[in-house]
């Protein structure tokens, strides 16, 4: 194992072989079922990018794994010899998806251990191997419906996290499906994506992912309503090329695949509710939550799904609900409405992204799961407003932002 493995962010982001082309007269079509979930609606998952990864988890990736996990990641030679086999019938994504979970159960593990989630519970992955010689299965759900990765969490309910299909790129060509976006679910190109709503919608989690030989395309389905009232998906998407220049540089400035699959179980595994939701009540990833300390004059900001904490500059005395993202969420008109925000004790209001933090450190979340709220006044805590509902986040001292769902 390479001795300058020493952060989280170095092991997701190692130097890979690369992944040579596909040869498209191989092309198959895509398997077809009518009964799988339309997805009415395509769009890129924006947010969906080192930069939000950073600020949302940037300390986390920078902490040091331990040398045990640093000794559990399989050898980057091993992807040599994968990158060697025919990608027909998707048999070389097969073994990425393989490889690429041997990367993600110590790093996973680390994450989920650093961050105090789901305390006492272990996180179960199930891979369908090459030539489907053993299919993985969603816990309760038809065996006919076949997916070919599943992280969940391991507890009597066996609750998914994400799940994942491969592709051969001569058959299925994200590319293509970004040069697409707002399309419709008709033709060859969105068969793939309906089966992964289909399986997503059993499994009970909006996390989903397409490996192909040359990306993995990151996917979060919400619901939405057609004309005719007939319920229907959209979803966000964001292509992660296997191919990155930086490699073993650091992971600063390119996301990876074994990052986004990381990111996305993190996301999932996070204490918020993780099944598909109607898009306007969907949170989106860039989200951050601001409370001040009691004394009117200090104010920090939490992130909604990594519980990161740092301090914010707020103007005072008056709060606003500013959004998540803005007018350019992916998540729609919906969420980025302004709104003024009724306090108690404490005063509160909600950012995007790229609100500036005031100067000092981050530090780690003790804020508990999600309650509705009746009203957007809080007692204590703070309040996240999205489409025009309010989502309370209490914070109880000595808990952490884990629980099981």
């Amino acid at each position: 194992m390479d001795g300058l493995l020493v952060t989280l962010r170095q092991a997701l982001s190692r130097l890979k072989p690369l992944s040579p082309p596909s040869d498209s007269s191989k092309a198959k079509q895509n398997a077809k079922n009518a009964t799988w979930p339309l997805v009415d609606n395509t769009t890129l998952w924006s947010q969906f990018n080192i930069h939000c990864l950073n600020q949302s988890y940037g300390p986390l990736l920078d902490s040091p794994l331990p040398p045990q996990e640093v000794a559990r990641l399989p050898p980057v030679d091993q992807l040599a010899s994968i990158m060697a086999h025919d990608s027909e019938k998707g048999i070389r994504a097969d073994r990425m998806i393989a490889w690429t979970d041997t990367v993600l159960q110590p790093t996973l593990a680390f994450g989920k251990s650093q961050l105090g989630l789901h305390k006492g519970v272990s996180l179960s992955h199930t891979v369908t191997s090459p030539g489907k010689t053993y299919i993985a299965r969603i816990a309760g759900v038809d065996r006919r419906r076949q997916v070919d990765h599943i992280v969940a969490l391991d507890n009597h309910l066996g609750q998914s996290l994400v799940v994942g299909l491969c592709r051969s790129s001569a058959s299925w060509d994200a590319a293509a499906l970004a040069n697409s976006e707002g399309s419709s679910s008709t033709g060859e190109l969105f068969w793939p994506l309906r089966q992964l709503a289909d399986l997503c919608m059993r499994a009970q989690t909006r996390y989903g992912y397409i490996q192909t030989d040359h990306a993995l395309v990151a996917c979060c389905f919400t619901k939405a309503m057609t004309a005719s009232a007939e319920e229907t998906l959209k979803v966000l998407f964001m292509p992660v090329p296997w191919n990155t220049e930086n490699g073993g540089g650091g992971g600063q400035h390119a996301l990876t695949t074994e990052m986004a699959l990381w990111w996305l179980c993190m996301l999932s595994m996070a204490d918020r509710p993780r099944a598909l939701m109607p898009m306007d009540q969907t949170v989106p990833i860039d989200a951050w939550v601001s409370t001040n300390l009691n004394d009117g004059f200090r104010f920090y900001r939490s992130h909604y799904y990594s519980c990161l904490q740092e301090p914010v500059s707020v103007p005072m005395p008056q709060c606003h609900g500013l959004g998540f993202a803005g007018a350019q969420s992916d998540f729609g008109p919906g969420i980025g409405a302004p709104g003024s925000v009724a306090h108690s004790s404490q005063q509160l209001t909600v950012f995007g992204a790229d609100t500036p933090p005031a100067s000092g450190g981050n530090t780690n979340s003790n804020m508990t799961a999600d309650a509705t709220a009746s009203n957007s006044t809080t007692d204590g805590g703070a309040l996240v407003l999205f489409g025009g509902q309010g989502q309370a986040a209490g914070n109880t001292a000595g808990e952490t932002c884990g629980r099981d769902l």
